[in-house]
């Protein structure tokens, strides 16, 4: 608790503090606990990702961290970068700074993202994920969602750069899709 808060309730012992942000990041954070086990915040390093997918988040625009993912991102699509030029991938439900970005971009209702996610992950498990049951399942609902092109080329790009790929899912997104 901040100083002025813990003052007061050494002065009102029956005070009770709330903070309510009309905008938040609850959605991230319980999904990150589901995973990990703790509260803990993501801190990406976009520099260093060959390939970025973002799932309706505009972290080049209003993230937390804009400025800093704008320059990183910015870093990687200078053809005399060590690494070379990165690859953006966006499904969004409308125009953002993210999405003017992109090399690939696809328009998706928000509430269909959950579909994409669904799509991708079954996809990279090749069947050996204990929960292929219930990937392949979901799936399955929503294979007639996105074009299959796209999320194979979404998929093979995955692959072929595991350790230097960044999904990002956008903070109105359900806990699950995190």
């Amino acid at each position: 608790m901040a100083p002025f808060p813990q003052k007061l309730k050494k002065q009102y012992p029956c005070l009770k503090h709330f903070i309510y942000e009309s905008i938040n990041r609850e959605n991230l954070l319980h999904g990150l606990k589901k995973i990990t086990g703790k509260s803990i915040s993501p801190s990406y390093d976009i520099e260093k990702a060959n390939i970025v997918l973002s799932l309706d988040s505009d972290f080049l625009g209003k993230s937390i961290s804009h400025l800093k993912h704008t320059y990183e991102f910015s870093k990687r699509r200078s053809v005399e970068h060590v690494n070379g030029l990165n690859r953006l991938y966006v499904a969004e439900n409308h125009f953002t700074i993210t999405g003017g970005k992109a090399d690939h971009r696809f328009q998706i209702k928000s509430s269909d993202i959950e579909g994409v996610a669904w799509l991708i992950a079954e996809r990279l498990s090749k069947g050996k994920s204990n929960l292929n049951q219930i990937l392949k399942s979901n799936a399955k609902r929503y294979k007639s969602l996105v074009k299959k092109e796209y999320i194979d080329a979404i998929v093979n790009d995955l692959l072929k750069n595991k350790e230097r790929s960044i999904v990002i899912a956008g903070e109105s997104q359900p806990d699950y899709v995190h």
